[in-house]
């Protein structure tokens, strides 16, 4: 938790710095409001008076909260009025937080001492006590917050790791289960035991299969000179014409465009410029003077130092030289790389020095002309004697093409946020309309005709991008537009239902047949993979079909499986006939018919389930799948709006 809030100190402390004039108008505000004319009634609750100094007072906490902690601030009530009546409400229950655990909560934010309160309060401009009170009423309201939503009580100390963990995954730019984790850490909601039961079973009992895949091609179920039948193409097209390509259900098809972009770029590989960094001899002698220390020889791994000890002489500048010279040129060429990014950038944004702008981003004309990076390369050329490479992507890219695309790969850039990988920048772009409150870089201003922030990979090359073009995700407009996918995509729907419909003559010829047989007459090959659970955690701690090691993620699939397992368990494996524990299953997602064989099943035994059922998370990926797959979103009861309407809030116009 520590390091994320020392990652994001200098993002923090800048918001901090530009909210101090507010800050410091507010509390002096806040302090003079001592009769009724100047703290007038703003609304009701049950009869009794919220204040003006009572708003005023909860959005001075806010304030102090979120830039302690932004993630903290992200479980609280996220305005001035829904926070002071959520902290009337708790009041009214009597919730309240310890000093032991304001202390705790402070050192959640990296502040271990007095002075470390006092040296905060100073730049943050509040003073300690206040800082205090907003860990205190943060704390009251998580209570509060576990009371209204009905979900279990989270400690603090699992609280503060959880938000710990979303911090790490929001760096990681995983956002999704960032806000999962944020709602871990807003409690666990409460289950019953056979949801528990039904859910762990899905999680721990395994089955490992012998499976071999029937091709629609070998079986001449399909015909490229047919024509489909016209109501399947027009079913289709209305069912996946707003899906992504790959995602929708059950066949994984999908005819909506993804966002999508082109764009040009400039590259500067660092190796290039070393080739051009030539370091004196007596800049080398003298660096090796200047520090004789960092060519001592190096004590034995686990050797104590003794306080006095003799210390070695450094090795001959002879024996390090060329390791030396190495070092000094690396250094020089990560320098001049900057050196000259950094110009190219300047070169750029010159030309939008002047230009109007709405909401933070530039106002660009039809006419305006930007100056081509083969320009720019070419100044630089003649300024650093080094030519970066100048690259133009003229096709529509996704954000897969991007990643496929090497010199792209692994690069990210500098922010006041910390690093973020390029891909996920390059979609914050004005154009794709993204979302402030989910998409933090969206605050970064990106827009077509405007170049990024620089980017940089572990090589030390740097990379200028500029976006040419900007497509948001579109569904197609008719059928029209997609039909020749369409037509395509039908005829293999309607050669895979017709073999689905001949799985139980594929499961009788399966009788008496090694799988071996069965594999060498289909032109396919026997897959083995590891055993599988029915469901497992996502990388967001939602549960889904697990991936099959050869086959793919299917739920029908992964439940057929399990189905003729669970209906031979009761006799015992080991007893059941062969041809029993065969069956023809379909795979929606890839429209594959196998032909499958149970080698070995292992259900939950008591003790995973006494070990599992307090699994951390556990009870918030249950509650999200459930949401999930009844197609709902769970409520926000602490929305202001919400708050108002439970506590039956009677504003007062004034």
């Amino acid at each position: 938790m520590m390091k994320f809030f020392r990652l994001y100190q200098n993002y923090i402390l800048a918001i901090g710095g530009a909210a101090l004039m507010v800050i410091f108008l507010i509390e002096p505000a806040f302090q003079k409001l001592s009769g009724p004319s100047d703290n007038p009634v703003i609304g009701t609750v049950d009869g009794q008076s919220i204040r003006r100094a009572d708003e005023i007072a909860a959005e001075y906490d806010l304030r102090a909260l979120n830039q302690l902690s932004p993630l903290m601030g992200a479980l609280a009530p996220q305005d001035a009025t829904g926070w002071a009546l959520a902290l009337f409400d708790a009041q009214r229950m009597g919730l309240s937080a310890s000093e032991a655990e304001i202390d705790q909560a402070q050192e959640a934010v990296g502040i271990t001492t007095p002075e470390a309160l006092a040296d905060r309060g100073r730049v943050l401009g509040y003073q300690p006590q206040t800082l205090r009170r907003a860990l205190r009423d943060w704390l009251v309201l998580m209570r509060y917050r576990e009371l209204v939503q009905g979900v279990g009580h989270v400690k603090l100390s699992d609280r503060v790791g959880y938000l710990g963990l979303a911090g790490n995954m929001y760096q990681a730019n995983n956002r999704q289960a960032a806000m999962l984790m944020l709602d871990v850490a807003g409690g666990a909601p409460l289950l019953s035991t056979p949801v528990l039961e039904r859910f762990l079973y899905d999680l721990s009992a395994r089955a490992k299969i012998t499976a071999v895949s029937l091709s629609l091609s070998a079986n001449a179920l399909i015909d490229p000179k047919s024509a489909p039948d016209e109501a399947l193409i027009k079913e289709l097209f209305e069912q996946y014409k707003d899906a992504l390509p790959g995602e929708g259900r059950p066949y994984g098809l999908g005819y909506r465009t993804p966002d999508r972009l082109k764009l040009e770029y400039l590259s500067l590989p660092q190796a290039r410029v070393a080739a051009s960094v030539q370091i004196d001899e007596a800049d080398a002698l003298a660096y090796y003077e200047a520090h004789p220390e960092e060519f001592r020889p190096k004590p034995p791994a686990g050797a104590q130092t003794q306080p006095f000890a003799f210390k070695a002489a450094a090795k001959p500048y002879s024996q390090v030289r060329d390791e030396l010279v190495k070092k000094l040129q690396d250094e020089k060429a990560q320098e001049l790389t900057d050196r000259i990014i950094r110009a190219a950038q300047t070169m750029l944004n010159e030309q939008l020095t002047g230009l109007t702008e709405a909401d933070g981003y530039r106002r660009l004309s039809d006419d305006f002309k930007p100056l081509t990076l083969a320009e720019v390369a070419k100044h630089v050329q003649e300024k650093f004697g080094v030519l970066p490479d100048v690259v133009r992507e003229d096709r529509w890219l996704s954000g897969a093409d991007l990643a496929a695309i090497q010199n792209l790969t692994f690069l990210q850039v500098r922010t006041p946020m910390g690093d973020l990988p390029l891909v996920p920048y390059l979609f914050s772009a004005r154009e794709f309309k993204p979302d402030a409150a989910t998409n933090p870089a969206a605050s970064l201003h990106l827009q077509v005709g405007v170049p990024t922030l620089p980017a940089f990979n572990l090589f030390g090359d740097r990379t200028l991008v500029r976006l040419t073009a900007a497509q948001p995700s579109a569904s197609p407009a008719s059928l029209d537009e997609v039909r020749d996918r369409v037509v395509t995509d039908a005829r293999r729907v309607a050669a895979f239902r017709k073999l689905v419909a001949q799985k139980g003559q594929w499961t009788t010829v399966m009788h008496g047949k090694s799988m071996e047989d069965l594999a060498k007459a289909q032109s396919a090959s026997v897959l083995k993979p590891d055993a599988f659970s029915r469901r497992t955690l996502g990388r967001t701690r939602v549960l889904e079909a697990p991936r099959i090691e050869g086959l793919g993620a299917d739920e029908k699939f992964v439940d057929g499986v399990f189905g003729l397992a669970e209906g031979i368990a009761k006799s015992g494996l080991a007893i059941v006939p062969e041809d029993a524990r065969r069956a023809a299953i379909p795979m929606e997602q890839t429209m594959t018919l196998y032909l499958v064989r149970l080698e070995d099943y292992t259900p939950i035994t008591l003790s995973e389930f006494n070990q599992r059922s307090v699994s951390p998370g556990l009870a918030s990926g249950i509650y999200q799948s459930l949401l999930a797959m009844s197609g709902t979103k769970a409520p926000n009861v602490f929305s202001t709006e919400a708050i108002k309407l439970r506590l039956g809030y009677t504003e007062r116009k004034n």
